[in-house]
């Protein structure tokens, strides 16, 4: 059975318009979900949705990509407890590996709940060091601008999640800063000159 060639355009057209409208429609509910997440009565509720979309739908994960890090840099933590709609973004950030939002989590290095001791060598206590430490290797670019350009209480985090990522990648960031700090005075602190020097 043979269908005109005019039918089979119209088919095409529909099936486009159809096709873009239900791109716009899931572009709409990404949109609303985002807007929930910032708020704390709704952040863990939208967190777990798009969470479930995600892990099912690449657009999803580049949708989060592109938004996650202006939501962590939007709601900056400060206090022993960080906001809601903080937590459900970094969380998501790392689940998902979102290099993009690494700059944000940077920014954010200082940031300490108390839960660990000042004085303890690592990063307990600091949740965005620890998300940098878990989204790996992707996180390597902003560390390596906090060794730059950092006070020293982010340059001695972000040598501490490098020594946590461990990476061959992570490793010879840290020698190479070490050499080129040989001087204590330049380096961010004497217990990670330490802990370089054993790598």
């Amino acid at each position: 059975m043979r269908f005109p060639i005019k039918s089979v355009g119209a088919v095409a057209l529909i099936c486009f318009f159809l096709g873009f409208c239900l791109q716009a429609q899931a572009q709409k509910n990404l949109s609303k979900l985002l807007d929930e997440l910032q708020k704390p009565e709704t952040s863990g509720q939208a967190a777990q949705q798009l969470r479930t979309l995600a892990k099912s739908r690449l657009p999803v994960r580049r949708y989060l990509a592109s938004h996650l890090g202006s939501i962590i840099d939007a709601t900056p933590p400060s206090g022993p407890i960080p906001p809601v709609p903080w937590v459900n973004a970094v969380e998501l950030a790392v689940e998902f590996k979102v290099a993009e939002a690494t700059p944000a989590l940077a920014k954010q290095i200082q940031y300490n709940t108390n839960a660990g001791s000042l004085s303890e060598p690592g990063i307990a206590g600091y949740p965005a060091a620890e998300a940098l430490a878990k989204i790996g290797d992707a996180s390597i670019p902003a560390l390596q601008k906090l060794l730059q350009t950092g006070t020293e209480l982010e340059r001695t985090n972000a040598v501490y999640v490098l020594l946590t990522i461990d990476s061959a990648r992570a490793v010879a960031i840290l020698r190479q800063t070490a050499s080129e700090n040989s001087d204590p005075g330049g380096w961010p602190g004497a217990p990670r000159n330490r802990s370089v020097s054993c790598l």
